[in-house]
């Protein structure tokens, strides 16, 4: 008995035992527009509802902050969010509302900010608390990075590629947010910060695909208009990594022996499992002191709107289970 009122202490306040089922508003989660923003009522206490958060917007993670604050009294109010900006942000705000979650007993979940519905988080965070040892995580982390790479071959016009992409809405509006690797390095920082490893984003070096003489270009159409320019360069990379049996993938890192992070275009042969993919699927590698001769694997589609929902409804069930749901 004196288990069960501790466990319910932890969680407060607790749902009636007369009625543990939680009573869902549903959402039109249709698409990738109506994913905006949706305060659900959980149980029928009032003081207890979540926040289902999907925006893009740097001033939801001050939202989180209010959500998650234990002073005067908890809001009572659990998070789930594929929003990257949290996680990537200054670690002192990432500490703070952390620290402010859990003496709030707030429940704060964020797999889809990672691989989108692919089970990289909770993989992490099952590894880790179960005594394992994280060596390295090492991962294609963009879907639009990982398409660009699995279609370039030698002799294709590297930005010939790039407008493929564009033109089948695998990029932004302006392909240099994907190419800068800016995206990419607030994923490593996110796992590199469940790891333990407190990286601020700036810290993290990133190896850049856009030209330097077309970062400050006015315009994407200016940009994709000049990139035919830097073909060369680029043929000359794939053709090296040709020549060596090997391919290029853009990954992002963590290296969790040497506490740091990183994003970069590796070489890799072609029978690692990087170099099996296909189309815009994510895949990423734990190698752990469990999973050392061999590492752990998780791969499949990493970005679009229906993969997403599906991160995010993971944690929305993953959530009700903790609140007493049936299972």
């Amino acid at each position: 008995m004196q288990t069960a009122e501790t466990t319910h202490a932890a969680f407060p306040p607790s749902p009636p035992a007369a009625s543990p089922r939680l009573r869902l508003h549903s959402l039109p989660l249709s698409s990738s527009a109506s994913l905006s923003s949706a305060s659900l009522p959980l149980p029928p206490s009032p003081s207890l509802s979540s926040s289902l958060s999907a925006l893009r917007s740097p001033l939801r993670p001050a939202r989180y902050w209010r959500f998650c604050r234990s002073a005067p009294r908890p809001m009572g109010i659990h998070v789930i969010t594929p929003n990257k900006k949290l996680g990537s942000g200054p670690v002192e705000r990432y500490q703070a509302v952390r620290r402010m979650q859990r003496e709030g007993y707030i429940h704060f979940f964020y797999e889809g900010t990672v691989g989108a519905g692919l089970p990289i988080m909770g993989t992490l965070k099952h590894l880790m608390e179960t005594g394992d040892h994280i060596i390295k995580i090492e991962g294609i982390l963009s879907g639009t990075l990982s398409y660009i790479f699995n279609t370039w071959k030698p002799g294709m016009p590297f930005s010939q590629v790039v407008e493929d992409a564009k033109s089948k809405g695998y990029t932004e509006p302006d392909p240099r947010d994907d190419l800068s690797g800016t995206d990419v390095a607030r994923k490593v920082a996110i796992l590199a910060r469940e790891c333990g490893l407190m990286l601020e984003l700036e810290r993290i070096p990133v190896q850049s695909l856009v030209p330097g003489p077309l970062q400050s270009v006015a315009s994407s159409a200016e940009y994709m208009a000049r990139l035919p320019e830097f073909d060369a360069e680029m043929e000359e990379k794939i053709k090296e990594a040709e020549a060596a049996g090997e391919c290029l993938r853009y990954v992002g890192v963590v290296d969790a022996q040497e506490g740091r992070g990183s994003v970069e275009l590796r070489r890799y042969p072609k029978s690692h499992p990087f170099a099996q993919l296909q189309g815009s699927d994510n895949i990423i590698s734990f190698t752990t002191a469990r999973y050392f001769k061999q590492s752990l694997i998780v791969r499949g589609p990493g970005a679009g709107a229906d993969v997403t929902a599906a991160g995010v409804f993971s944690d929305l069930l993953r959530l009700a289970a903790y609140l007493g749901a049936p299972s």
